[in-house]
């Protein structure tokens, strides 16, 4: 029977870690087990306090089971949970970028592209975590994409960062025209704006942080846009990642 237990409770563990769906034979398995406790038929050879202690132990199994099918209707399949380990609190401070890094995908940003914005979500390349948002496209030409948020910019912050890595195909980039190029705009007008091309100014292929001076916006609610727009020919690959007021 002590087998038994343990291999039942591992069981459980595993199902808890992996975040997934408790199949209803587990409960069974659960509450027949408190049946058989219960009418001494499982533990006729224990005394009273063993039998308590079991009990308890097998409620606890119980009360897991009931966690992890809970957990399992709000979290990705694809990360690791301990048990008894909750989620925190999602309320952000003034000032903060919700979902900073999209780890909690399109949650907090408004998407759109010229294929509908499903395409920006992306696990490759990141910067760390799963997921990054690519703006631009290395096989789609006369592109335009962004990403968007409302956001309180803090009175004591006088900088955007963020992380961009661009793999582009332009080879000339003028600094008086614009063939592929990255505009951060506040409430509709740049702050800022990005020229992406294939030389070793722009340190293609590589992740690198940007500071946009925001000194402008402190302790206003504004429109934090990142806006992609291409050409016709040589197409640019832009993503970024892991937003910050600094």
């Amino acid at each position: 029977m002590v087998c038994h237990l343990i291999c039942f409770a591992y069981n459980c563990y595993s199902l808890l870690n992996r975040g997934l769906r408790i199949h209803l034979l587990w409960l069974k398995k659960v509450m027949k087990i408190l049946f058989l406790i219960a009418t001494k038929k499982l533990t006729t050879y224990l005394n009273k306090s063993q039998r308590a202690t079991l009990l308890v132990f097998v409620l606890l199994i119980l009360v897991l089971l009931f966690y992890s099918q809970v957990r399992a209707e709000t979290l990705d399949v694809r990360r690791l949970w301990l048990p008894l380990i909750f989620k925190s609190d999602p309320t952000l401070p003034s000032g903060s970028i919700k979902n900073p890094g999209f780890e909690e995908g399109q949650v907090g940003w408004t998407f759109y592209s010229t294929q509908g914005g499903g395409d920006i979500l992306t696990t490759a390349p990141v910067l760390r975590g799963y997921y990054s948002a690519r703006l631009g496209s290395n096989w789609e030409n006369y592109r335009k994409a962004y990403v968007s948020q409302q956001v309180s910019v803090p009175s004591d912050k006088s900088w955007l960062t963020f992380w961009y890595y661009i793999d582009s195909q332009e080879t000339y980039c003028p600094q008086f025209a614009r063939y592929d190029y990255l505009s951060v705009q506040m409430s509709g007008t740049e702050v800022d704006m990005m020229h992406l091309c294939d030389d070793d100014t722009h340190q293609n292929r590589v992740w690198r942080k940007h500071y946009v001076d925001i000194s402008a916006y402190k302790g206003k609610n504004i429109t934090l846009k990142m806006y992609f727009e291409s050409d016709g020919t040589l197409p640019s690959d832009l993503y970024v990642d892991d937003f910050a007021f600094e």
